[in-house]
């Protein structure tokens, strides 16, 4: 029989989960922004826990690199860098790729989950469902990451990809992104079900690169329009 205190511990554990999973879902569906301050006060009375906990699973965010701290203001959702884009990406496509690559044998023998989610993805996308594919995106990619069966793997996934949450997030909201990802996943399922481990891992990684240069193209600064500087030169000018 499981003494009360470790059963009270493996509940804060789970209720920790649960926080966390919260926020994140928050971050990614773009609930909470870059640089936006989390206040310890406003969780615990929406979700009705211990500010013991939401600490605790502050902390553990930080530690994932989604949260930071700053100086006297507190908790806040970490401002993805340029470097740090790059520097993550680098490294997340490469996870990927031997994520696919290792799942591969394990899928193409029960393939039906990854089908079933991609089915689904393309449902989402003929619905304009934005929410929905963003949630989906992440079960794909969850889907095969678990089926590699490496814990280091996927641990290191997570930390990684709950750092650009808030960034792919603003992606996907195009329709054309949402086409261009669904297409590359089909590259990805196809490999698999045929049992083609090398290509799974190359379509796999040539999808994240691809999924880093739409990012960086939305946060490039659009020029502004020739007529539209032309016109606010002649206003200057009739001003004078």
């Amino acid at each position: 029989m499981r003494r009360p205190a470790v059963q009270k511990k493996a509940r804060d554990r789970s209720i920790v989960d649960d926080v966390i999973q919260s926020i994140v879902e928050r971050v990614r569906e773009g609930g909470l922004s870059a640089g936006q301050r989390l206040v310890e006060a406003d969780f615990t009375a929406r979700l009705g826990v211990s500010r013991g906990v939401v600490r605790e699973a502050f902390q553990r965010l930080m530690a994932d690199g989604l949260l930071e701290m700053e100086r006297h203001r507190g908790v806040r959702v970490k401002e993805v860098t340029a470097r740090d884009f790059d520097n993550i990406f680098a490294v997340r496509t490469a996870l990927e790729g031997l994520a696919a690559q290792l799942a591969t044998p394990v899928l193409s023998k029960a393939p039906q989950l990854l089908i079933d989610c991609h089915e689904r993805l393309r449902e989402a996308v003929g619905a304009g469902d934005v929410h929905e594919f963003i949630m989906l995106n992440h079960e794909f990619h969850q889907i095969i990451v678990l089926a590699a069966n490496n814990p280091v793997l996927s641990d290191a996934c997570r930390r990684l990809g709950n750092t650009i949450h808030q960034v792919e997030a603003k992606t996907m909201i195009r329709r054309n992104v949402m086409l261009s990802s669904l297409g590359e996943h089909q590259r990805i399922v196809n490999a698999i079900v045929g049992g083609d481990a090398e290509k799974a891992r190359a379509f796999a990684e040539e999808h994240q690169r691809s999924s880093a240069e739409q990012i960086r193209q939305l946060q490039q600064p659009r020029p502004t329009p020739v007529l539209a500087r032309r016109g606010s030169r002649s206003r200057e000018l009739g001003e004078q």
